[in-house]
């Protein structure tokens, strides 16, 4: 950025009277400078966005003293360190999307929570809510939660549509219990740290939609991570319930998948349509693959009406042995009312999913197999 683009920015931002909205995407050096000119009311703004260019580790700390009583959206992109007390919160009422993306907290969590839920309670016009939480819950911490627990605060969101975290268990657990959202028609949860033991909070932030049923899933086994999508019905374009948890074995991927269908029984009830995906290269899958045959089994077994089911190539040798009927096994134990079958062979489809299909033919629930490659 040139001097005179910078000497511009600056000038522009001592008339915060006349200033509507900033978007601030520049070099550190520069960045600095702009937010430092930030501390001051600006009557008139209605949307700041301001981002740390990507490779950075420094944190950076938007002034205490900035106040916007007219936002309606607030962004701030990459570790800013972002007073959760700050008395922004306390006149931008009028929120409608708050964006707090890899926001560095003190690190007393529990509370700087509280402090937040406190500001959360006062807007009630929010409609989107990110919060992506870059401090790890440390030993201090896990302490202060047993010692100084504040009184918990149970917030509604009457009007909030789209929810979105990312961070520790840790942090989730305290925060989405603490959120109801009876319109709430989008959920991203992002667990940087593993699946927990349990995630009844999760639960409770969907159930506050009211009688809610997925239609169709898809599981997602990647590199780093495996993905949970759902949606409400077969033509919906949008999910509106997306899990990704950190990982890279596939025997935790599978387990972890298991384990939040498992908790999440209810919702999948009535699912119709399973479909698992990779990004994994083959060369990975050929190495490490075989994952225990009775994860597989806890992660189908949620999906009692499930009637098509589809493999991606890496997995139909892994799914195909799953499915396999041994001695005293009933053929329809593991996705009773499956009809259609969609795979992509790796090798003779004729030879695929054979003692599967086979069973299933022989018990009177028949399977269509239906071959493609994608």
């Amino acid at each position: 950025m040139g001097t005179k683009d910078e000497h511009g920015v600056l000038l522009a931002l001592q008339h915060c009277h006349r200033v509507r909205r900033i978007r601030l995407h520049v070099p550190l050096q520069s960045l600095r400078k702009f937010i430092a000119a930030m501390g001051k009311e600006f009557p008139i703004l209605e949307f700041p966005y301001v981002a740390l260019p990507e490779g950075h580790n420094t944190t950076l700390i938007l002034p205490e003293t900035f106040q916007g009583p007219r936002l309606c959206h607030l962004a701030l992109i990459q570790h800013f360190n972002f007073p959760i007390g700050s008395p922004i919160f306390a006149t931008a009422t009028g929120l409608v999307t708050l964006a707090l993306d890899s926001v560095t907290v003190h690190p007393s969590i529990h509370s700087h929570f509280h402090k937040f839920l406190q500001r959360l309670s006062l807007m009630s016009q929010l409609r989107k809510l990110k919060l992506i939480f870059h401090t790890p819950l440390t030993g201090d911490d896990t302490e202060e939660r047993h010692s100084h627990v504040p009184t918990v605060i149970h917030v509604t969101l009457p009007k909030l549509q789209w929810l979105g975290f990312k961070g520790t268990s840790a942090c989730m657990e305290r925060l989405l219990p603490c959120i109801t959202a009876p319109l709430l028609v989008k959920l991203d949860v992002i667990f940087d740290d593993g699946l927990p033991s349990s995630v009844p909070y999760l639960l409770h932030a969907i159930s506050s939609t009211g009688n809610l049923r997925f239609s169709k899933a898809y599981v997602g086994f990647h590199e780093e991570h495996v993905d949970v999508t759902a949606y409400r019905n077969k033509k919906a374009k949008t999910y509106t319930l997306g899990i990704r948890v950190t990982c890279d074995e596939l025997n935790t991927q599978i387990a972890s998948a298991a384990q939040i269908f498992n908790t999440l029984r209810e919702l999948f009830s009535s699912t119709e349509r399973l479909f698992f995906r990779c990004t994994r290269s083959i060369e990975w899958w050929r190495v490490f693959i075989h994952a225990n045959r009775t994860q597989w089994h806890d992660l189908l077994r949620s999906f009692n009406t499930v009637k098509i089911l589809r493999v991606p190539q890496p997995l139909v040798t892994e799914l195909s042995d799953a499915l396999q009927v041994h001695d005293e096994e009933s053929p329809t134990e593991l996705l009773p009312e499956l009809d259609v079958l969609i795979f992509s062979p790796d090798g003779d489809p004729d030879n695929e999913f054979v003692s599967f299909i086979d069973a299933r033919k022989n018990v009177g629930r028949p399977v269509t197999l239906i071959h493609r490659g994608w």
